[in-house]
């Protein structure tokens, strides 16, 4: 009995580690026409609904670039291009995709 449990926990802690390998989040940046706070209150809500989202935020309010972190395994950068442009705004693409270091909303120390 002590067997058969032992072993089910450790396929249980097996599946649930290799379901969290391969999740790499990536940040993309877009340049928008979005110029007023709610234009980009509405391309910052659109964004979010996209599955795979993490975070989402204008970089300052002059630039109109928002900075999008997500999960690569879940979603991609044509269908939070696609969230931005459905409004009728423009999405163009300011850096290539550059992978986070963690998942976290601050700015990692860590040197690449």
């Amino acid at each position: 009995m002590k067997t058969k449990f032992f072993i089910s926990i450790m396929l249980i802690m097996f599946f649930a580690s290799t379901s969290v390998i391969g999740q790499t989040s990536y940040t993309v940046k877009y340049k928008t026409n979005a110029d007023t706070k709610k234009k980009q209150s509405e391309v910052v809500q659109s964004i979010e609904n996209v599955k795979g989202v993490e975070t989402v935020n204008f970089l300052d309010g002059d630039s109109h670039v928002v900075s999008v972190m997500y999960k690569n395994d879940k979603t991609n950068i044509k269908k939070i291009q696609k969230a931005i442009t459905k409004l009728d705004y423009t999405a163009e693409q300011v850096k290539a995709r550059t992978k986070s270091c963690c998942s976290k909303k601050h700015k990692c120390s860590e040197k690449k």
